[in-house]
């Protein structure tokens, strides 16, 4: 049976496992096999847009943070060249 060489890798989940056992038993294993495509389907959507929400604010931290060396670039010349014309 397919469950039981599976089962010897341990490779797969437990729950890929049973409903691969119970498809072979009953005679319904390609409905087992889209029944566990869809599960995973939606666990590799939910990750995915846990991973999204969590990349975001350091892609917004990261272009704040070039864009404020960009702009001290620029005003810092013209703070120092504003700082010496005060002293003399």
């Amino acid at each position: 049976l397919i469950s039981d060489a599976i089962k010897v890798q341990n490779l797969f989940p437990t729950l890929v496992i049973r409903m691969i056992n119970i498809g072979e038993t009953s005679g319904t294993l390609e409905e087992q096999f889209h029944f566990l495509a869809a599960h995973f389907g939606k666990k590799l959507d939910a990750i995915s847009d846990n991973l999204g929400k969590i990349i975001e604010p350091v892609v917004i931290g990261t272009i704040g943070a070039m864009f404020a060396i960009i702009i001290m670039g620029l005003m810092l010349p013209v703070y120092d060249l504003v700082s010496q014309m005060g002293k003399g």
